[in-house]
């Protein structure tokens, strides 16, 4: 008898997370209502941190695909006399990753999963890799001049986060998508 899975996939777990970024536009809606001393600076610094958390959870996101996928391939393989070495390289591998960009995405799936390229998959017909490619670097530049100066220049917004969430949500489902197709393969 096949046990039913209700573990939630890496991408379930990143919607739930970008779920709870609505609360930082619910504080903004909150603070737009009342009298607020100071209102611009609070709501810049809101939505700082919007992307702060956002790249932290796309970060998380791609971190979790990884252990996820290599679990489950663990999970249908045989005991192997390399497990402990596949699990250290695994672990060695996502401790160093950092800004995830394509690049280093790209080498993160391919020393660990052996998927060459899996940012190819950004193409669709919205954009095309070479835009998403250029999307997401403006998004991880602003919150590296965020972290490193305590401000950008690009225009942070309400309708921009959310913008920008939306598009990292499409490209990690495309990534989920992506990555499925080649381990089932």
């Amino acid at each position: 008898m096949e046990l039913l899975n209700i573990k939630k996939s890496p991408l379930q777990l990143f919607s739930k997370q970008l779920v709870h970024l609505k609360y930082v536009q619910h504080i903004q809606d909150d603070l737009n209502k009342n009298d607020v001393n100071k209102l611009y600076t609070k709501i810049n610094y809101l939505n700082q941190s919007y992307i702060f958390h956002l790249i932290a959870y796309w970060q998380v996101f791609i971190e979790s695909l990884v252990k996820d996928k290599f679990e489950n391939i663990k999970l249908n393989s045989c005991t192997n006399p390399f497990d402990n070495v596949l699990n250290r390289h695994i672990e060695n591998k996502l401790k160093i990753f950092n800004t995830p960009n394509s690049n280093n995405i790209d080498s993160l799936l391919k020393d660990t999963l052996g998927i060459n390229n899996v940012t190819d998959c950004w193409n669709t017909d919205k954009f095309n890799k070479v835009q998403a490619i250029k999307h997401l670097n403006e998004i991880l530049d602003s919150r590296h001049k965020i972290a490193h100066t305590g401000k950008t220049s690009k225009e942070l917004n309400y309708e921009s986060n959310y913008e920008d969430m939306n598009f990292i949500f499409e490209l990690a489902t495309l990534l989920q998508k992506s990555v499925d197709e080649y381990l089932v393969s």
